[in-house]
This record gives structure tokens, C-alpha cells and sequence, in this order.
């Protein structure tokens, strides 16, 4: 928009000075013309000038004929004179003409390069504010990409790190549940032979308050070191499934207890009965 006024404004002071050109040119052309004029003037005053000398010459003579050609040449040079007057005032009041409205021209020319002037001083400082204020954008731009670039560049190194965290946090695990699954075999297989020996020795304990010989290989403890591949099997098999397991072995040695606490009292209630018996007589 501001462009196209400017080349308006332009077209606008290249049409002023071809009309103040050929202004000039005309008052060049009037006051040639006035010029011209004045001299023809000053010619026809001499000639006027010397043809009255010569009527007074021939008067003084007395030739009537020449006199008579001399005073028609007279008065068609002062008509010729009359109209070249005539003529110099209107070229007067032209080339004043002429020179009002070159004047006029001339106002309105200085006056529309002083505005254009004005206009494109103010259209170079406002293209000079644009051009800071883009050139203060395209640095703002530069920091904003190189901060993503810089971003990015960190958001890189933390997905890094973050899979190098990740893969040592599996390993950690791996290697955690595989220690845990170590304890826990060993703690099946001393569960096992502890349950075992703590077997064989209810069942000695049984055998005992019967009244029947112990089974020495109970006593000596082989039946765990049988048993012991077995339970500890047994012990490495699913988590539920090895819980299921012992809990049915730990309710079977409840019951091996029980019996052989209910045999132990009945016992210890004969002998008590006995030695009664036994003081009373």
C-alpha cells in the first residue's frame, strides 16, 4: 500500500515538472516573443521618427507627391505600430499569465516534494523499525531453535540414560529373583530335611510308647537323606503348589503329634495307676 502511494506520488511530481518544463518553455517562448515585439516597436519608432523628418523635410520643399507617399507610408507604419502595441500588451498580460501560473507550479512542486519528502523520510523509519524489529524476531527465532536443538539434544541423552537405567533396573531384577529363588530352593530343601528327621523321630517316639523296637534306620536319620531329593522337588515346584505341599506335610506331622501326645498320656496314666495300686497294697 505505502509503495503504491509512493510510485503515485512520483508519477504525480514527474507530471509537475513536465508541465513546469514546458511552462517554462512557454515563458521562454512569450518573453522571446515580448522581445522580438519590442524591437519591432523600437524599429517602428525610428521609422515613425524619420518619416516626420522627412515630411518636414518635403514640406519645406514643397513636393506634394512624395509627401502625399510619405504620409501614407506614415500612417501605415503607425497602424503597423498601434497593432504590434496591441500586440506587445497581450503578450504582456500573457507571459504575466504564464508566469502566475508558473509560479503556482513551481509552489505546488516544492510543496509535493517536501510532503513526498516527509512521506518517505517517515516510510524509511518506519521500514527501519520493521527491518529491527524482524531482525530482533529472526534472533528470538535462532535462540528458540538452537534451545530446542539443545533440548533435544538432552531429551536424547535422558532417553539414553533412561534405557541404560531401565535394562540395569531388569538385570537388578533378574539377578534379585534369581537370588531369591536360590534362598528360597535352599530354604525348601532344609525345610525338607528338617521336617524329615523331625518325622523320623515322631514315628521313634511311636514305635516307642507301643512298646515296639525303633526302626534304627529312622533312628540313624537314612530315611531323610532318601526323602531328601524328593522334597526338595517337591520344594522347587510352583510357589502355591510348594505351599499346598507342606502344608499338607505340616497338618500329617500335627496329627503323628497329636496321636503320640494322647499315647504318651494314656501311658503316663497307667503308670500313675499302677503305682497306686502298688502303695495301696
Amino acid at each position: 500500500m505505502c509503495n503504491e502511494e509512493n510510485e503515485l506520488k512520483k508519477s504525480q511530481i514527474v507530471d509537475l515538472e513536465e508541465r513546469l518544463k514546458d511552462t517554462t518553455q512557454q515563458l521562454s517562448e512569450r518573453e522571446s516573443t515580448i522581445m522580438e515585439l519590442e524591437g519591432k516597436q523600437q524599429q517602428l519608432a525610428e521609422k515613425m521618427k524619420d518619416l516626420t523628418l522627412e515630411i518636414k523635410r518635403i514640406r519645406s520643399g514643397g513636393d506634394s507627391k512624395t509627401l502625399s507617399d510619405v504620409q501614407e507610408e506614415l500612417a501605415e507604419t503607425k497602424d503597423f505600430k498601434d497593432k504590434v502595441i496591441q500586440d506587445l500588451k497581450k503578450a504582456k498580460k500573457l507571459l504575466e499569465t504564464t508566469h502566475r501560473r508558473h509560479r503556482q507550479l513551481e509552489a505546488k512542486f516544492h510543496s509535493d516534494i517536501r510532503q513526498l519528502q516527509e512521506r518517505l523520510q517517515q516510510e524509511e523509519e518506519s521500514v527501519m523499525a520493521l527491518r529491527e524489529e524482524a531482525s530482533l524476531k529472526d534472533k528470538q527465532i535462532a535462540k528458540l531453535k538452537k534451545s530446542r536443538e539443545d533440548f533435544a539434544g538432552k531429551n536424547q541423552d535422558l532417553m539414553d540414560e533412561a534405557l541404560v537405567l531401565k535394562e540395569q533396573l531388569k538385570q537388578f531384577e533378574q539377578t534379585s529373583l534369581d537370588e531369591s529363588q536360590k534362598l528360597q530352593r535352599q530354604f525348601v530343601q532344609q525345610l525338607s530335611l528338617c521336617f524329615s528327621e523331625l518325622q523320623s523321630l515322631v514315628q521313634i517316639c511311636v514305635q516307642q510308647a507301643e512298646g515296639k523296637d525303633p526302626n534304627m534306620s529312622l533312628l540313624l536319620g537314612s530315611r531323610a537323606m532318601m526323602d531328601e531329593d524328593e522334597e526338595a522337588a517337591g520344594g522347587m515346584s510352583g510357589d502355591l503348589q510348594s505351599v499346598k505341599h507342606w502344608l499338607k506335610k505340616v497338618k500329617e506331622l500335627r496329627s503323628e503329634v497329636e496321636k503320640i501326645r494322647n499315647m504318651i498320656c494314656n501311658k503316663l496314666a497307667n503308670d500313675m495307676g499302677g503305682n497306686l495300686t502298688c502303695a495301696t497294697q
